[in-house]
């Protein structure tokens, strides 16, 4: 095909008209620059809506740096939150196993003690032996869990609950467990309001002997 060009000259510059289309070359002056412009406003609004979308937060690093320091201060409360926590249960630790090492020791000297103290509050002299008590735990790996059980059989009786004694039974038990106590910690004094209420004359005169026994030891 044969291209036509045309060449403006003025000023010693020139301008090359070949890329255009024939319609804009045969178009009249006029009309040629009022179609060029409006194609070149359209196409210089494409690219500047292009622009706009690649263009760049310009505070993003700011909005970043911001964003960064209250990260590290969330995670400086953080540490500082482990640590405390980290300290209250090392202290809970502590505690829970001062708890059960002095409960241990209380129970076992209870348990070691009353039995012996069980048999001089119901010893005669038709059954010198007495009767027979001891403590028990119900979680042995974990005593708080559970609860303590305590069992006494009075002389001539056989293994039974302790609800299942007569009042004047239990109330010697509980003497003995009273007393079992009082030998681990003892307490200054301590009152001992009508116990005999459920005894026998029998089981009075064996606890008022034995507390004639501990006169020197107790305050009652």
């Amino acid at each position: 095909e044969e291209e036509e060009e045309d060449e403006l000259v003025g000023m010693d510059r020139k301008l090359d008209y070949s890329q255009l289309s024939r319609k804009l070359r045969d178009a009249k002056a006029g009309d040629a620059q009022k179609r060029f412009a409006r194609l070149f406003e359209e196409e210089l609004s494409k690219v500047t809506a292009e622009l706009d979308a690649l263009a760049p937060n310009l505070r993003a690093t700011e909005h970043l740096t911001e964003v960064q320091g209250r990260v590290d201060e969330a995670n400086k409360a953080f540490e500082a939150a482990r640590e405390r926590a980290d300290g209250a249960s090392k202290a809970f630790a502590e505690i829970r196993a001062q708890r059960q090492q002095k409960f241990m020791a209380c129970f076992q000297a209870v348990a070691d003690s009353i039995d012996a103290v069980y048999k001089q509050l119901t010893r005669s002299k038709v059954y010198p032996m007495g009767g027979t008590a001891y403590l028990s735990l119900e979680s042995q790996e974990e005593p708080f869990l559970g609860g303590v059980k305590f069992n006494a059989m009075p002389p001539t009786k056989r293994f039974r609950d302790m609800d299942q004694l007569s009042g004047g039974e239990r109330s010697v038990a509980a003497l003995a467990l009273l007393f079992a106590v009082q030998n681990f910690n003892p307490a200054p004094f301590f009152v001992l309001d009508e116990v005999d209420a459920a005894l026998d004359n029998l089981n009075v005169g064996k606890v008022a002997a034995y507390l004639q026994t501990r006169a020197d030891e107790l305050q009652t």
